[in-house]
């Protein structure tokens, strides 16, 4: 991991924050790659100083001054989270000194935004954490003493920076969550694709050697095709595998993904057991205790009931507690959809009187793309705008606050 350290001086001005700022910097140079940054900036040093170094974080060091609150705007404007450590400077005293002719215009111009935009705050004391809870701000705050750094003892100050460097790591994991490559994305769809396709007896597949570069996902339509995509599989590190069931254990399609596997006879070289630590995020999706959805006793119901299903939760964002996850959805949908038969003039009429035809061509775009549904296995002809790219966005980005030891 990259880090960004900044502050204003490292001069007499500083005071004790700049020694402990460079003992620390000096101290996580150990574990990771950390730059110090000190100095007035400008916009363009300081974005051509993000484009050099690529941080995964900036580490602010402090507050009030104005080329912090720049530093951070252009920071967040290159997707890097900010960590704000602000070393007492908003303490009750720090507030009153000077509050009406210099503290509370910089309030009201940039450091209120600044605290509330930056991803975690850093506290050394408990007096530091429970100023900050006074005034009013009650999330990511997390307490990592610096008295370590003060001290000559090396294993101190080393493991101050380890107790930095599992935060650093927190940060990123958390920013990272729902992300993943859409090399990742197509094996985990081909996977939970193959999960639901009805099953194929085959022979029992040899082991196979794993391979060194890793190379795109493919399908598993054909039984004398599956030893070669076995091979595919073989050689995607490790690292892969674990983004891949990372990501269908927050969007609860991980069962799906394992049955995949299962449907192959393929193991995976590497099994996780637990989440990454990562703070809770705000829950996109508005549970309800009950969600009328009114469907007809046809053939078609189930396709008509998860159309709606699928409209309330990627549109509406709402679902009930016992819903299955939108991907789970999806996957039942593709099923039924390619592998059996319905009456598409009664599925139109009823999709148009539940006034859900705009999103079922929408879902039939998703399907494409995910599943590789073909526009012969379809009701109605896909759409792709505005807002079929906005219900790709919600799927991605509707995830669970799954307990981090809580992994079937």
């Amino acid at each position: 991991m990259v880090i960004l350290h900044y502050i204003p001086s490292l001069g007499k001005k500083a005071g004790q924050t700049s020694t402990l700022v460079q003992r620390l910097h000096a101290a996580l140079g150990n574990t990771v790659e950390s730059h110090l940054f000190t100095g007035e900036i400008t916009i363009k040093e300081f974005v051509q100083k993000l484009k050099d170094i690529k941080p995964d974080i900036l580490h602010i060091h402090g507050c009030w001054d104005i080329h912090l609150a720049i530093a951070q705007y252009l920071a967040a404007r290159q997707g890097c989270p900010v960590i704000i450590s602000p070393h007492n400077a908003l303490s009750p005293d720090a507030l009153e000194t000077d509050f009406w002719t210099s503290r509370l215009p910089r309030i009201i111009l940039y450091q209120f935004l600044a605290i509330r935009k930056a991803f975690v705050l850093h506290t050394a004391t408990q007096q530091e954490t429970a100023d900050l809870k006074d005034l009013g701000w009650k999330k990511r705050i997390a307490f990592i003493p610096l008295d370590g750094l003060n001290a000559s003892d090396t294993q101190a100050a080393a493991d101050v920076a380890e107790q930095f460097r599992i935060l650093y790591r927190k940060v990123i994991d958390t920013r990272l969550r729902n992300t993943i490559s859409d090399n990742e994305r197509d094996i985990l769809f081909t996977l939970i694709r193959q999960a639901v396709t009805p099953a194929i007896d085959a022979a029992p597949a040899p082991p196979v050697a794993a391979v060194a570069a890793p190379v795109p996902p493919v399908f598993f339509d054909q039984v004398e095709e599956q030893e070669k995509q076995r091979q595919a599989l073989a050689a995607l590190s490790e690292h892969t595998w674990k983004n891949i069931q990372i990501y269908a254990i927050d969007h609860r399609a991980d069962h799906l993904l394992f049955e995949g596997l299962k449907r192959i006879q393929y193991t995976i070289p590497v099994r996780v057991t637990q989440l990454p630590s990562r703070y809770t995020i705000k829950q996109t999706l508005q549970t309800k205790s009950h969600i009328p959805i009114d469907t007809d006793d046809t053939n078609e119901r189930d396709i008509i009931t998860t159309i709606a299903q699928l409209h309330h939760i990627l549109c509406l964002k709402e679902a009930e507690e016992t819903w299955p996850s939108p991907i789970h959805l999806l996957a039942n949908l593709y099923a039924t959809l390619r592998y059996t038969d319905y009456d598409e003039e009664n599925i139109m009429r009823q999709l148009q009187k539940k006034h859900l035809a705009d999103t079922a061509a929408r879902t039939m775009h998703i399907l494409a793309v995910l599943f590789s549904l073909s526009v012969g296995f379809m009701p109605l002809n896909p759409i792709n705008d505005k807002k079929t790219r906005q219900m790709l966005c919600n799927l991605n980005n509707i995830s669970y606050n799954i307990p981090q030891n809580n992994i079937p």
